[in-house]
């Protein structure tokens, strides 16, 4: 069962990575939002002109990071150089960096939701996407594997 979790947990992040790279590089290549459908009057409710900022924070947040954390949960250990002293972490940074992702995204489409409203299926489904991996990485069978992990 938790090798299925586990690759549910990677199969989201991929996904969350390669949206997150697209969009990103979309607002930051025209910063009208237009090439992604979205209107220039939605962003007037927040503080910043355009899309530009927005596409940078999503292309790091969830286009550049969820890709550095499948790769480390594919390879099933943390980066060589972030070792604990005991060298017997209780979590590895890949989890850590996957629960603090799903909490982002839950964050993200929630304040989405509150600024410019309901626009599109996609916003309900990543909200439910973030819920669900925060759920497994919740799981004991999960966060025992990532204990189990020696960098």
């Amino acid at each position: 069962m938790r090798k299925i979790l586990l690759g549910f947990i990677c199969i989201c992040l991929l996904y969350i990575g390669g949206g997150g790279i697209y969009g990103g590089l979309s607002f930051i290549t025209d910063p009208t939002g237009k090439s992604m459908g979205m209107s220039p009057e939605l962003i007037k409710n927040i503080i910043v002109p355009n899309y530009f900022i927005p596409g940078i924070m999503l292309l790091i947040l969830f286009g550049i990071i969820p890709i550095i954390t499948t790769t480390g949960l594919i390879l099933k250990h943390g980066l060589p150089f972030i070792t604990p002293h005991d060298n017997k972490p209780k979590h590895n940074w890949v989890w850590h960096s996957a629960y603090l992702l799903s909490m982002a995204l839950v964050l993200w489409i929630l304040f989405q939701l509150l600024l410019i409203g309901y626009g599109h299926q996609l916003q309900v489904m990543l909200l439910g996407v973030g819920v669900i991996m925060f759920i497994i990485l919740r799981n004991s069978e999960v966060k025992e594997y990532f204990g189990e992990i020696n960098t």
